[in-house]
């Protein structure tokens, strides 16, 4: 596997790429502009900046890495490997290979935005959650009556306990649970997000007083409604 500079004549092949990684998501958030007008605006600054890098396995091109840099800040558009390549180092390939040109350009602090089944690769990349995106429908008639979010924070570094506890406990709660995600310890502390918690404040606070009880351990339940 080969990490290059992409060109000004690999566009399509990049934009051969971008539609495969539109395609590989199964659901866009409906506030999302997955048009390729868009999204090719961000791939011609990245080429301007010379942040553009593709992948590739025996000449064969197996995914992509956008980025550019502003000041001392450098920023990640898109990153996609495709399915049947994941799990080979490709990813954490592209992003050493952004982390090295932009570092070598300046760049203090690399910065990016991620979905949910994305932030355990990153958390192990060295990667820091510092913010949230919130986003409010505005077809809803009232603040206030839109998504809420949830999150637990367990005071504790035992990972696999924990996923064995959400593991047996989840299944039991109302709400047909559409997955958890756990997240790394990070200064003593582990992350547990499931959307049952998201869409119902009672089954998040539930679940956090399962954890507590299992792990003798504090336990944050933390809601925005």
């Amino acid at each position: 596997m080969t990490i290059r500079h992409a060109t000004t004549a690999d566009r399509e092949l990049v934009r051969s790429l971008w539609l495969e990684f539109v395609g590989d998501v199964d659901a866009l958030p409906a506030w999302a502009d997955a048009s390729w007008e868009s999204a090719s605006q961000e791939i011609e600054r990245a080429l301007d900046a010379n942040g553009l890098f593709v992948a590739e396995r025996d000449g064969e091109p197996v995914g992509f890495a956008s980025a550019w840099i502003d000041g001392h800040i450098a920023t990640v558009g898109d990153l996609f490997v495709r399915e049947s390549e994941r799990r080979h180092g490709n990813g954490k390939a592209l992003v050493e290979a952004v982390v090295e040109n932009m570092r070598a350009r300046g760049a203090t602090y690399l910065r990016l935005s991620a979905n949910r089944d994305a932030l355990t690769f990153y958390d192990r990349l060295g990667f820091r959650e510092e913010s949230r995106n919130l986003v409010l429908s505005l077809e809803v008639r009232e603040v206030g009556s839109g998504r809420s979010f949830g999150a637990i924070h367990v005071q504790s570094d035992d990972q696999p306990a924990i996923e064995r506890a959400v593991r047996q406990f989840v299944p039991r709660l109302p709400g047909a649970s559409k997955g958890s995600l756990i997240s790394p310890p990070r200064n003593g502390w582990i992350a547990v997000y499931d959307d049952v918690g998201d869409r119902d404040p009672t089954m998040l606070r539930r679940l956090a007083r399962e954890l507590s009880d299992r792990m003798g351990a504090v336990v944050l339940a933390l809601g925005v409604e």
